[in-house]
């Protein structure tokens, strides 16, 4: 069986950002486009993808405002985001982190690193996943061992 490759939503109302992220991205991953916040969320609507590039500064809604509204009406994805942005300041690094970034990379970034931060946060992902389907296996399993081998 072959896995597919995980999907990556990138948030940024510049199409020359998003020209530049899905160039160093599409061999790895699958890529989904939002141009704005709002078009984000429409995405989240249908779709569940793996990671968020989100930027921070973005006209009707900004990253923030985005990351707020998706754990507030998808908690239960729990979909990280990595902020991607210009900002250099301390107090918006932190606001990110904060929202629940699990990370913040600086504009204008260093392909590589991108490559090697979203490698690590999309292997913490896996890693989270399989353990939830190990631990739901077990209670099945005790669940079936208990009841004399039964299945209901």
């Amino acid at each position: 069986m072959i896995a597919s490759k995980p999907t990556i939503l990138l948030v940024d109302d510049q199409p020359s950002n998003i020209r530049m992220l899905a160039e160093i991205l599409k061999p790895h991953y699958n890529i989904l486009i939002a141009i704005s916040g709002i078009d984000g969320l429409k995405i989240l609507k249908t779709t569940t993808p793996d990671l968020i590039l989100l930027d921070i500064f973005m006209p009707n809604m900004d990253g923030f405002s985005f990351a707020d509204k998706m754990h507030s009406i998808f908690s239960d994805k729990q979909i990280p985001i990595i902020f991607v942005s210009s900002a250099h300041d301390y107090e918006s690094i932190q606001k990110s982190l904060n929202k629940g970034a699990c990370d913040y990379i600086l504009k204008p970034y260093d392909p590589k690193t991108l490559q090697i931060k979203i490698k690590k946060v999309l292997f913490k992902v896996e890693k989270s996943r399989f353990e939830s389907s190990y631990i739901e296996g077990n209670k099945i399993m005790n669940t079936f061992f208990r009841g004399g081998g039964k299945i209901n």
